[in-house]
């Protein structure tokens, strides 16, 4: 992969983002934990939740106001 990478992990899910590019990628650590198979496309609505748990992550702890 290329780009800048940005690896969020969660109870059980791991988001990787390329907020350059636009790309995401999720994947359960439970059911693959070799992250052959990218959830976002599947499971659209986790992906949001997701992606606003990392948003305020990155606000609270990463991005100056």
């Amino acid at each position: 992969l290329f780009g800048a990478w940005i690896g969020y992990t969660f109870e059980r899910h791991r988001l990787l983002a390329d907020p350059l590019h636009g790309i995401e990628h999720l994947y359960d650590s439970e059911r693959g934990p070799l992250e052959q198979r990218d959830l976002g496309p599947s499971e659209p609505a986790l992906l949001r939740t997701l992606r606003e748990r990392a948003r305020e992550f990155d606000r609270a702890h990463c991005v100056p106001d």
